[in-house]
C-alpha cells in the first residue's frame, strides 16, 4: 500500500495574557497523536506583558513538534492571528483559543475528514471535557445552549441560529486565505465576518474536531 499523505497544518493560536491558561493547552497539543514533521504550532501573541514567552520558550526545548513564537504591540484576536497566517508554513491553518486543548485524535480526525471531503474550510464545535469544574461547565452551557447562541457556536439538536465557525476552533486552506485574505479590522466580531467569506467558498463541519 502507499504511504499515508499528510497534508501538513500551521495551528495557530492568538494570545494575550494567558500564561496562566495556555500550558494546558500546550500539554494536550504533545499529547496529540499525529506526526510531528506534518504540523507547527504558532503563538502569535498580542502584545502580553506576563510570562507567555518564557513558558512557550520552555515548550520549545521539550516539543518533539515546532513551536514558534511571534509577537506584536496590542491590536487585537484578529490581528494577531493574521500575523499567525503571515509566518504559517502550512497549507492549512487551524485556529484555537488560547484557553482550550485538544484530544488526543483532533488532529487526525481533521485530516481524514478535509482528506475524505476534498474541503477547502472546517468548523468544529465548543464543548467541554467530563473532568472540568461546575463552573467551566457553566459556562460552556451560558454560550453553547440554545436558549443563548441558539446553535451558532456548533451545538448538536435543535438550533436557532446558522452555524458559523468560530476562530476558537476553525480552519481554511492556504488556498482560500490567498483568495479571500486574513481578518478584518473589527476588534470584535471578526470571526464571524471571516466566516462569511469562507462560507462563499466550501465548507465541511465535523463534531470530532472538537476542542475543549
Amino acid at each position: 500500500m502507499p504511504d499515508k499523505i499528510y497534508n501538513f497544518y500551521s495551528i495557530i493560536i492568538p494570545s494575550f495574557n494567558r500564561a496562566d491558561e495556555i500550558y494546558v493547552l500546550l500539554d494536550s497539543l504533545i499529547k496529540v497523536e499525529f506526526p510531528v514533521e506534518h504540523f507547527e504550532v504558532i503563538i502569535a501573541d498580542d502584545g502580553s506583558a506576563d510570562e507567555t514567552e518564557s513558558i512557550v520558550d520552555s515548550y520549545q526545548k521539550k516539543s518533539k513538534f515546532q513551536l514558534r513564537y511571534f509577537s506584536q504591540q496590542n491590536q487585537g484576536p484578529g490581528a494577531a492571528r493574521n500575523l499567525g497566517m503571515s509566518k504559517a508554513k502550512g497549507d492549512f491553518f487551524i485556529f484555537v483559543d488560547s484557553d482550550v486543548s485538544v484530544p488526543p485524535h483532533w488532529l487526525t480526525n481533521i485530516d481524514q475528514a478535509l482528506n475524505m471531503e476534498k474541503a477547502d474550510a472546517f468548523g468544529g464545535p465548543d464543548t467541554f471535557r467530563d473532568d472540568f469544574p461546575a463552573l467551566l461547565k457553566a459556562i460552556n452551557y451560558s454560550m453553547t445552549s440554545f436558549i443563548t447562541t441558539g446553535g451558532l457556536r456548533g451545538k448538536k439538536g435543535k438550533k436557532l441560529a446558522k452555524y458559523y465557525p468560530r476562530s476558537f476552533n476553525m480552519g481554511l486552506s492556504r488556498e482560500l486565505w490567498e483568495k479571500i485574505g486574513g481578518f478584518g479590522s473589527l476588534r470584535h466580531g471578526q470571526d464571524i465576518e471571516f466566516s462569511n467569506r469562507i462560507i462563499r467558498s466550501c465548507l465541511l463541519y465535523t463534531s470530532d474536531a472538537a476542542d475543549e
